[in-house]
């Protein structure tokens, strides 16, 4: 694929950990990064926006946005230029990180705008598409760049969109988190109902 730049096999990266697999997709670069247990990471910044998905391990880490706790399949989203540091807990870390190109940021910005702050997101749909992203990005077929595109302008739609309103119940929220994120398995209403632990009825 023409759009696409690859280079492998552990070297240092921006990130300070150790890349497993990085690869470039039209305007996206797309990584794998190892750290080691107790590892801090000193403070830094980038210069793309972007997301990170924690494959494995856990971190504690420190921003303008405040202190968060991060563990496995947890999402942060970092605008450009938001410093932070990272401390990795006791076991190996490994980090899945989308960088967006600025143009990305721009056509999504025509429509709303997006934050100026990191998020995090623990389950739902963000994290869950974030996963897929990584999936493609592992097998990396001829189409594989076209599904990634598409995850990942999704993506960016979703974490511009405001905060759901107070008053929808928790159970609501759950319930749809749960239909975007597995509404390829055919669920039934008895087991969302269940899962989010409600009466079907309801």
């Amino acid at each position: 694929v023409k759009n696409m730049q690859h280079a492998s096999q552990s070297r240092h990266h921006p990130f300070q950990g150790i890349t497993i697999k990085s690869q470039t997709i039209v305007g996206l670069v797309l990584s794998e990064t190892s750290y080691l247990p107790r590892q801090r990471v000193l403070p830094h910044s980038h210069e793309r926006a972007g997301f990170c998905l924690t494959l494995r391990g856990g971190f504690t880490e420190d921003s303008g946005s405040g202190k968060r706790s991060c563990r496995a399949s947890s999402l942060i989203f970092r605008p450009p230029a938001e410093v932070h540091g990272n401390h990795f807990h006791d076991c190996p870390g490994r980090c899945f990180n989308i960088e967006i190109d600025s143009h990305w940021i721009n056509r999504v910005n025509e429509f709303r705008r997006v934050p100026e702050a990191s998020r995090e997101y623990h389950g739902g749909l963000l994290p869950s598409l974030a996963l897929r992203v990584y999936q493609e990005f592992r097998v990396m077929d001829e189409v594989s760049p076209l599904v990634i595109e598409g995850l990942a302008l999704d993506m960016l739609a979703q974490v511009s969109r405001p905060p759901l309103s107070r008053r929808e119940p928790a159970w609501l929220v759950q319930a749809r988190d749960l239909v975007h994120a597995r509404f390829v398995e055919g669920l039934s209403l008895d087991s969302i109902a269940k899962a989010v632990d409600v009466h079907p009825v309801q």
